[in-house]
């Protein structure tokens, strides 16, 4: 049974996993509310209504996107895995036609 430190703490396989995933799931969310909180609040905001409705109508997009991403995380990061492995087979067919 394989045994992962982090921190001062020592997982199983499984707690480990868990411990990942909720990473992830975390980053996604803090990654989605704080970009379309940004370009909710530059691009569709008007400076002219009350802070309030400025807060809500920015706040709920930015959070719903957020918990989006979070639930969507696995083909998140399935689709950033495929990204890399394209990227080194161009790399790799690259140096091939450079060679040939």
């Amino acid at each position: 049974m394989a045994r992962y430190r982090v921190g001062n703490r020592y997982l199983s396989e499984k707690e480990y996993q868990e411990e990942v995933d909720t990473k992830w799931a975390g980053g996604l969310f803090l990654f989605g509310l704080i970009t379309v909180g940004i370009i909710v609040n530059k691009y569709l905001v008007d400076p002219e209504w009350h802070k309030t409705v400025r807060f809500f109508a920015t706040a709920i997009p930015a959070i719903v996107s957020g918990i989006i991403l979070a639930l969507i995380r696995n083909i998140i990061i399935f689709m950033i895995g495929l990204l890399f492995v394209a990227s080194a087979l161009m790399w790799i067919y690259e140096i091939v036609m450079a060679l040939i």
